[in-house]
């Protein structure tokens, strides 16, 4: 385990973000100062050999290894925060991708994440239409403009059923952070409070050291 490529930090108000992205989106994420994000993980190694093992190589075990880190570590920070969630909801995926990976991989990560933590994983966001891959758009705007509206609250939830309640939203990985505050925003305008946005991993060290160490 102490090969593995953590995030020493855990938590920044901005995301761990990838060096393919422009720097402006800093800024952006200046502005989104009431959602803690949190990285376990930089996108590098081994760490990168899981998640592209779980997503597009039918490695559905990997997820029992990243969720239990994942775990540990948000455990703690939600304990430091005095945070307690009520559920974490998984952000989705088409449907077309879904059938043809055979599983969510956030919803897998969710899984082992909410055992550990005693949480229930609830499916309330949907996605309503296909999009991109994120990581195939190179602006900020691209990438902003392709996840909007692709998300909506799940038909069964009952109107007022959120308002009040806590939620942590996870994903596997985090790059710009559009997709995830897109499914935040569905939430929040359901009357929940996203109390941090979770992805088992994100960005580079290297990219990590020269963008704020330089």
């Amino acid at each position: 385990m102490s090969d593995l490529p953590f995030n020493p930090s855990l938590t920044r108000k901005i995301p761990a973000l990838t060096g393919e992205l422009r720097q402006d989106s800093v800024s952006f994420w200046h502005q989104k100062q009431d959602l803690d994000l949190y990285t376990v993980f930089f996108y590098e190694g081994v760490i990168r050999q899981l998640v592209l093992g779980l997503k597009f190589g039918g490695h559905a075990e990997y997820a029992r290894l990243l969720g239990s880190v994942m775990a540990s570590a948000l455990a703690d920070k939600m304990s430091e925060a005095g945070h307690r969630p009520n559920a974490i909801v998984p952000v989705p995926l088409s449907n077309s991708r879904r059938l043809r990976r055979g599983y969510n991989q956030a919803e897998l990560l969710a899984k082992y994440v909410g055992v550990r933590l005693r949480l229930d994983v609830l499916p309330l966001v949907v996605r309503i239409r296909d999009t991109a891959r994120q990581s195939e758009l190179n602006s900020l705007a691209e990438r902003r403009g392709n996840v909007r509206g692709a998300f909506a609250l799940a038909t069964d939830v009952v109107s007022g059923a959120l308002r009040g309640r806590e939620f942590i939203l996870l994903d596997d990985v985090l790059s710009s952070g559009h997709t995830m505050l897109a499914c935040a925003e569905v939430l929040q305008r359901a009357g929940a409070t996203v109390i941090c946005l979770v992805a088992a991993s994100g960005s580079s060290r290297r990219y990590l050291t020269e963008r704020y160490q330089g």
